[in-house]
């Protein structure tokens, strides 16, 4: 699920209609585990990303080190035109490898999605008393 589309059901789910908030409060249940289900999966996802860059640092130092492999070759890895690397350069080279880059930005993303789950989580629990507030508030513009 992309980031936008995230922002974009949100804004729609978290409208409170004013004239039935009964309706509204029962809601609450349904859009939790509607958010819930999202953010376990997109958690998930991260996961995944995260031991995939694991493993993608690992080959890459192995090839930064050990110089290109049949492996490697095929993958369409190049080495620097200078040839081995010495072991104290090569996280400089991790840090500027284009693939670990990709990897890390696609990491950073699904941290975003994460985090705004997580934060639309906590505002769906406090939903509640909204509902509590903007009753008590009707009923205190109504006179009773």
């Amino acid at each position: 699920m992309k980031l936008d589309e995230i922002h974009e059901i949100w804004a729609v789910d978290s409208e409170i209609d004013l004239t039935d908030l009964a309706h509204q409060s029962i809601k609450t249940s349904k859009l939790h585990a509607k958010y819930m289900r999202m953010y376990s999966e997109e958690r998930l996802l991260l996961r995944k990303y995260e031991q995939e860059a694991k493993r993608l640092k690992l080959l890459k130092y192995e090839f930064y080190t050990l110089g290109p492999s049949k492996e490697s070759q095929a993958l369409g890895w190049e080495h620097p035109p200078r040839g081995m690397i010495i072991k104290t350069e090569v996280p400089m080279y991790l840090d500027g490898d284009p693939e670990i880059i990709a990897t890390n930005l696609k990491i950073a993303l699904q941290q975003e999605k994460v985090e705004l789950l997580e934060n639309i989580i906590k505002q769906i629990g406090r939903r509640g008393f909204d509902i509590k507030s903007a009753i008590d508030f009707l009923k205190w513009s109504g006179g009773g």
